[in-house]
């Protein structure tokens, strides 16, 4: 991770890593993964986060699948109390694999509800 904070309200994160995980129909996968995200606290306790993505991977065994996956999100969050933090997500997702059929978009909304006990 490279974090850097340009100002009191700006914080930006760029981040790489490299995983190896457990498969679905094949045995593992190799996962590289490459995010950028900004934190902009509009206000004092209210933040805007964009992000965007980049990721690749290949799957073990014959068939192997090989895919890109390429995304952008928004979210803003807003602190209630030092302990509820509610969110709203909005995200976009494209996927270009080799396996025929197996390209997609996805179009994602979430709401979260954050307790710290």
């Amino acid at each position: 991770d490279i974090i850097n904070r340009p100002t009191e309200r700006i914080r930006q994160r760029l981040s790489f890593s490299k995983t190896a995980e457990l498969g679905y129909l094949s045995n593992f996968y190799d996962l590289y993964h490459v995010e950028y995200s900004l934190d902009w606290n509009v206000r004092e306790k209210t933040t805007i986060r964009p992000t965007f993505f980049y990721e690749y991977y290949k799957t073990s065994g014959p068939g192997a699948e090989e895919a890109h996956r390429f995304g952008a999100a928004l979210g803003i969050y807003h602190v209630f109390t030092d302990n509820f933090t509610v969110g709203l997500d909005y995200r976009y997702l494209v996927k270009d694999s080799n396996q025929n059929g197996a390209d997609y978009y996805q179009n994602l909304g979430m709401l979260s509800l954050y307790y710290k006990f």
